[in-house]
């Protein structure tokens, strides 16, 4: 009996997992453009005055987004949809440290080349410019970014994610502690002094 409640439970478990990529692979197919146009269509942003806003768009109008792990898998998806999506998003601030003698702004400009933000390129060419750079580390204290950037994260920001993190199995108690939680608690603080800000978010990874 038990063996059969726990081959049940791994199978749900797998099919869950299973329907997971299968629903991931078929957005990673629709933002990169390779679906039919009437597929395609469902997911174009709404032209103001065809079919009015959503209320997610409407909640973006003229809003400024702070993130962080904007060069990971989870960041590069966030950002391509809220550009894509809400049109009249103001700006978005990405976080984003020197990392294997790469700098800042190599590491910055490397987002933009992952197939997710081809569909994006072709419909808004012009999308960099809703885009900043903000240099800093999330192991440090107030996430490394200097006063001058502080000030204009604490006079624009109204929503802001926490997506950095350390999902590697071999790193070192300290490490993950000091990138995960650590970093967390600086972004919360940090936060706090956002003189605009609505809503503060943090996506966990839990293995």
């Amino acid at each position: 009996e038990n063996f059969l409640f726990s081959w049940a439970s791994q199978s749900i478990c797998l099919t869950k997992m299973t329907q997971y990529f299968r629903s991931l692979y078929g957005y990673f197919k629709l933002i990169s453009g390779h679906v039919t146009s009437n597929a395609a269509s469902i997911e174009r942003p709404i032209e103001e005055g065809v079919m009015g806003s959503t209320p997610v768009q409407e909640f973006y109008k003229n809003k400024h987004v702070f993130l962080t792990g904007g060069t990971g898998f989870m960041g590069k998806v966030l950002v391509e949809k809220l550009l894509r999506s809400c049109h009249q998003l103001e700006k978005i601030y990405i976080l984003v440290r020197e990392k294997k003698g790469k700098t800042t702004q190599q590491r910055f400009e490397e987002i933009f080349d992952c197939v997710v933000f081809d569909r994006l390129k072709m419909e808004q060419p012009g999308f960099r410019s809703k885009v900043m750079l903000i240099c800093g580390d999330c192991s440090k204290k107030k996430l490394g970014i200097s006063e001058n950037d502080l000030d204009l994260l604490r006079s624009n920001v109204n929503i802001a994610f926490h997506i950095a993190a350390i999902v590697n199995f071999e790193a070192s108690l300290p490490e993950s502690v000091r990138a995960n939680l650590s970093a967390t608690k600086e972004f919360v603080e940090l936060a706090t002094g956002f003189k605009a800000l609505e809503v503060c978010s943090k996506s966990m990874t839990i293995f």
